[in-house]
Parts: structure tokens; sequence; C-alpha cells
């Protein structure tokens, strides 16, 4: 069983659609049917899905075991292999574990964030999505500080009737690489930040 087929399906658990208990709980029931029958079909496994408690629980031909956990409350997503392993985390804040040599520059606020692990390779991918207040151009250079001036293997920036748009991706070695993406309109600044391949 592919490990990361739990992250890609997990996000279709249904939140309530908001037209009565009763057809929601049918709703839900039928999507957890659904959902069932495609990932075993997919992958020969077992899946057992709660919607109720947000809980999704897969266990592969070969016994191995990844449950996927969703707390509306705290807005955070958790998916674990059977060893207690983080695979997948998500949620309204920085994610635990994100690497303090790549600061979040100031006056910026947190929509999301999240962090994927492959215990195999030891690496991680970590990244935010923004927004805020701020210029456009002192943002950037705040990101680009923890780079050391390294210049960019791929640069697309683009400036049109005061909007402004790049997206810059730096190859740090070792496999480590860090993309900034930052846009800018009118006074607010919004984007995305991604470390992936980051060994601890």
């Amino acid at each position: 069983m592919n490990k990361y087929l739990a992250i890609g399906v997990a996000t279709l658990i249904p939140v309530t659609t908001g037209c009565g208990a009763i057809i929601d709980k049918a709703a839900e029931r039928a999507t957890e049917e659904v959902l069932e029958e495609v990932i075993a079909g997919d992958s020969g496994a077992s899946v057992e899905i709660n919607a109720d408690d947000g809980q999704m629980i897969i266990t592969g031909e070969d016994g191995e075991v990844i449950e996927f956990n969703a707390d509306e409350d705290e807005g955070t997503v958790q998916i674990t292999d059977g060893d207690g392993e983080t695979l997948f985390t998500t949620g309204e804040d920085i994610v635990e574990g994100w690497p303090s040599e790549f600061p979040i520059p100031s006056g910026l606020t947190v929509a999301t964030s999240s962090k994927i692990a492959d215990p195999d390779s030891g690496t991680t991918a970590y990244s935010i999505f923004f927004e805020g207040n701020g210029d456009f151009d002192q943002v950037l250079a705040e990101f680009e500080s923890a780079l050391d001036g390294r210049e960019p293997s791929s640069d697309i920036t683009q400036s049109s009737d005061g909007e402004k748009f790049t997206s810059r991706t730096y190859e740090l070695g070792d496999e480590l690489i860090v993309n900034i993406l930052l846009t800018q309109e009118d006074d607010g600044v919004a984007g995305s930040y991604s470390i992936i391949g980051y060994k601890e």
C-alpha cells in the first residue's frame, strides 16, 4: 500500500452540509462507504471511516496501518503510521518542528501550515500559507535573508498596475529546496513558503 494514498484521500472526509441533521448524517455515511470502497479497491486495503470522530484507519494487505484524525474545533489534521510516526500534519498555526533557520517575516499571519514526513528517507517537507500587511520587496528580502545571498534556480516575477507576483525556487544542496511565492495587491501581501527535503 502507498502510505501517501491516505494523505490524498483524507481531505475528502465531509463536513456537514447545513441541510439538517438527518440529511447530514445520511450524506456522511454515504461518503464514508464510497471512500471505503474506492480506497480498498485501489490498494487492496481494508478501510474503516468514522466521520463523526473525524477518523479514518487504513490497514494494508501486509498489515501496515495508516490512521487519519481530524479535529474540526482545533482546525487540525494528522496522519500517523502504525508505529505512531507522524506522516502528515496541518493546522491553522505554524506546525511543530518548523526549522528555526527559516524564520517567518514579522507582520505576517499564518493562515495554515503543513508538514509531510518521509520516515524512509528521514526528510520532511514544510509549507505555510500566509497573508498580511507590508511592503512586497521588504517581505521578500526578509524571506531571502535566510538564504545567504544565494541566487534562485528559478525566478518568475511579474508586475503590472500596482500588483506584483514572484515565485522563486532555491536549491540549497543535498536535495533541500526552498520556494517563496509572494503576491501583492493594494496594501496587502499573501503567498506561501515551502521547505522541501529538510533533514533534522
